[in-house]
């Protein structure tokens, strides 16, 4: 939902300028409807397929770009709300990013071999600290970390492509 005035700067934008550009709207959105009781799920379903993945991805790697820890805690998050956990990892295979699912599924499968929440009523056990007492988990997570700083350059790519090519499904 990009600004239709700044279309026209928008062709000699990087990829990242131009993701975070059609993105800052949507999450703007976000928060406005889930700080006053807003229907979240209802501004989701009115997104377009490329938006939604936009939104998937950014709201997940914004966070987990941060560092190990926050990849980590993030995972966790995501995965125990199954639903936003499938939502992305659908979204990554409508892009096409096979790297990127790749990432998610290993990371998914540590995790559920390690018993961590299915469901956001349980996830209370899981805390960033928990790299510092574990370091089977702190080696896994700072190897995905490394990979997902790899992998992310070609996702930001693939949105920016989606972008480029249909620009009317990103404009308001």
């Amino acid at each position: 939902m990009l600004e239709t005035n700044a279309m026209q700067d928008w062709e000699s934008w990087n990829d990242e300028k131009l993701v975070s550009a059609c993105f800052a709207p949507l999450i703007r959105l976000y928060k406005q409807l889930s700080s006053g009781d807003g229907d979240v799920a209802g501004l989701y379903r009115q997104m377009s397929s490329g938006q939604q993945a936009l939104f998937m991805f950014q709201t997940y790697y914004l966070h987990a770009m941060k560092s190990a820890e926050e990849l980590y805690w993030w995972s966790a998050y995501f995965m125990a709300q199954g639903e936003r956990w499938a939502a992305l990892k659908a979204k990554m295979r409508e892009l096409g990013d096979s790297e990127f699912i790749t990432l998610l599924q290993e990371v998914e499968d540590y995790l559920r071999t390690r018993e961590h929440p299915y469901e956001l009523s349980e996830f209370a056990a899981v805390s960033r600290e928990d790299l510092r007492s574990d370091k089977e988990l702190c080696r896994f997570i700072e190897s995905a970390y490394k990979r997902l700083q790899q992998v992310s350059d070609g996702t930001i790519r693939r949105l920016a492509d989606w972008i480029r090519s249909a620009p009317h499904v990103f404009l308001t």
